[in-house]
């Protein structure tokens, strides 16, 4: 059986980039603008997620 090698993650992958020259800072510093928005828009949408659930159950309850 073959054993498919891993995918590595992204933030392995944004920590292996070369500090070599200000592209790599700029190109590293935009992958970790992407992983905070990314972050950020899923913990909105838990949020939200939650207050509608919440919602959901009173109105059950009357």
């Amino acid at each position: 059986m073959l054993v498919q090698p891993r995918k590595p993650s992204f933030a392995s992958w944004l920590m292996s980039m070369p500090d070599v020259g200000e592209d790599a800072v700029t190109e590293r510093g935009r992958a970790l603008t992407k992983l905070i928005a990314a972050t950020a828009w899923i913990d909105n949408l838990t949020v939200v997620t939650r207050n509608v659930q919440t919602s959901m159950a009173r109105r059950r309850e009357f």
